[in-house]
């Protein structure tokens, strides 16, 4: 079976031909939508890449893809809202298959004072092993050592913190708080490590001690704030979310969507962008089709006329002005994809916005982005091109037919 007729062989013939009837025109405008489809899908590659890094560290940062607290607790932190350590059905729901790891934590209001300055804290206490899978902090330490157990009485500052408290790995510090009589409790305690996070925010807002140290000296007897919870690959988070109100509804389950509605509304705001991107792009490469492709077509109006009068018809000079604008479409499609994959095969490592931010952050997610190419975004752009161009090209070629060949050949 053959793919190609006769006549569809000569009209693409044709159609490569006069592509290049002017070189440079035609050169022209495969570099501006070359770089029009490289522009869609770079911006989409750093915009996914920076999504993603935005949700891993909102979870990373103590929130997790699910917790699980007291329904007051959301709206007032304190310790008056505690709850049981998992037991029953839902212990069993968080060592079931749908889940790949958990942490109970401890999450109070704290001041903490050194020799030198005070500061208002949330004290954290963790069972460091149960972090490892769930948030950042274990991976975090760059100074002194990690928490050795839910009963190591040493604390983790945040750098930040550290310098402002003026103190250092070895150096003792004072915690206050409040017990559930409404009594302020005080102790002294060793820092033992320093960590970084990747805003200076959570350096500043953390202190972490070990679980059982924290229930003791804040006299819960066993209670917990929270319970963190990241769900074996390919779980539905919505799913997981009903699934812990459905085993334990006197507590409240919130998904990091419901639980971050400021995330949510970034990552909204940067899918925008995307989309307006996108959108100019592509308007801009449409009204760059139309004109040439015009331009072309009007120059060539008396070889029109001559090929109308030598039997081809008004159909297949239609088709032949659309072939010479799908061919130039295809070249650009090839050319830009190209472009992408060299762009960010030389920066494997992603961008580093410091040499603009200096020592700030410009993203809210640390300086450095790594972006993320996805097959999703190449096709969307690659058949929104291919479509909105060939659609642009429709006027050029219904002008190339609107005169008899008389018309054309007297002109």
């Amino acid at each position: 079976m053959k793919i190609f007729s006769g006549t569809s062989k000569l009209i693409l013939t044709m159609a490569w031909r006069s592509l290049w009837r002017n070189p440079r025109r035609t050169a022209i405008l495969l570099l501006a939508i070359s770089l029009g489809i490289w522009s869609m899908i770079i911006v989409a590659s750093f915009m996914r890449g920076w999504n993603e890094q935005l949700v891993e560290d909102a979870v990373a940062t103590l929130t997790g893809y699910v917790q699980v607290r007291d329904s007051a607790y959301w709206n007032d932190m304190s310790i008056d809202h505690s709850i049981p350590y998992p037991e029953g059905a839902l212990r069993e729901l968080l060592d079931g298959e749908m889940i790949d790891s958990w942490a109970a934590r401890i999450r109070v209001p704290s001041v903490i004072s050194s020799e030198h300055a005070s500061a208002r804290v949330s004290l954290v206490g963790v069972d460091p092993e149960s972090e490892r899978g769930v948030s950042f902090i274990a991976d975090a330490v760059v100074q002194g050592r990690y928490l050795e157990g839910e009963n190591d009485v040493g604390v983790l500052l945040g750098q930040r913190l550290a310098e402002r408290l003026e103190t250092s790995v070895g150096r003792r510090i004072v915690l206050l708080s409040q017990n559930p009589d409404n009594q302020v409790v005080d102790r002294g305690f060793r820092v033992v490590g320093i960590f970084s996070a990747k805003l200076e925010s959570t350096e500043e807002a953390f202190v972490f001690a070990g679980r059982q140290v924290a229930q003791d000296f804040l006299e819960l007897h066993g209670s917990i704030s929270e319970v963190s919870v990241k769900p074996v690959s390919g779980i539905n988070i919505d799913a997981l979310g009903e699934a812990f109100a459905n085993v334990v509804p006197h507590l409240e389950a919130r998904t990091w969507q419901e639980a971050l509605p400021l995330t949510m509304a970034r990552l909204q705001v940067v899918e925008g962008i995307t989309s307006i991107w996108f959108g100019v792009v592509v308007i801009s490469m449409a009204f760059g089709v139309v004109n040439t492709l015009t331009m072309a077509v009007t120059e060539r109006a008396r070889e029109f006329s001559l090929v109308q009068a030598l039997g081809l018809g008004r159909r297949k000079l239609m088709a032949l002005v659309l072939s010479e604008s799908m061919l130039l479409l295809i070249i650009s499609v090839v050319a830009g994809n190209v472009l992408v994959l060299l762009t960010l095969a030389a920066m494997p490592n992603g961008i580093n916005l410091s040499i603009f931010a200096g020592s700030g952050d410009l993203t809210g997610l640390g300086n450095l982005i790594v972006p993320v190419l996805a097959l999703d975004d190449q096709l969307f752009a690659v058949v929104l091109v291919l479509a909105l161009g060939l659609l642009a090209s429709l006027y050029p070629a219904w002008w190339a037919t609107r005169r008899t060949p008389i018309e054309g050949l007297n002109q």
